[in-house]
């Protein structure tokens, strides 16, 4: 299919995408070499190799693609749980009970952060939600999921970024600990 023909340049659709930002998403999760890391995605696990190098050894990582997995069995304790670009796909009632066995198979002081796609505002905001909608419509349904079900399965939020000119949000939680802002 040749974009140009709908009136939109393969650039701006260039501008849109993410891969160049991963980057970014490290430094706000800042990963130590000995994290034991599971990624949770979706249908490609861009942020893979970026991880790894992070990491003492590939021991340390483990991966799930939520769409090949009928029911995820963690079998070890996690220090870093990241939910890349599958929160948005999940109904409640899937997030709920993924939150659950995430909670119990998070090591004391673990942290889960979730890099999804967010709403910029304005016409940079009408303009990504008319790409996302033909490129990937659950997740243009799902733009503006709270953390209501987060709260409820006992995770806190610590503190968010707005990645990408507003287009990738990642947030950091936490179980059961006070907020930052509270404090």
């Amino acid at each position: 299919m040749d974009i140009s023909h709908h009136g939109i340049k393969k650039s701006i659709l260039d501008r849109l995408r993410y891969e160049r930002y991963l980057l970014d998403v490290l430094k706000f999760i800042r990963l130590n070499p000995y994290d034991r890391v599971c990624i949770i995605y979706r249908t490609v696990n861009y942020l893979k190799s970026l991880v790894l190098e992070n990491l003492n050894s590939s021991e340390n990582f483990t991966e799930y693609n939520i769409e090949k997995e009928k029911e995820i069995q963690f079998e070890d304790k996690y220090d870093i749980f990241i939910l890349f670009l599958m929160v948005h796909t999940l109904g409640d009632e899937k997030l709920r009970k993924l939150l659950g066995d995430i909670k119990k198979a998070l090591v004391n002081g673990g942290s889960v952060f979730v890099v999804d796609y967010a709403k910029p505002k304005g016409i940079r905001g009408a303009f990504f939600k008319f790409v996302l909608n033909i490129t990937d419509k659950d997740a243009c349904k799902c733009l503006n999921r709270g953390n209501e079900i987060f709260s409820e399965c006992g995770f806190v939020e610590q503190k968010r970024a707005i990645l990408k000119r507003g287009y990738i949000k990642a947030i950091h939680f936490k179980t059961g600990l006070a907020s930052f802002k509270n404090l």
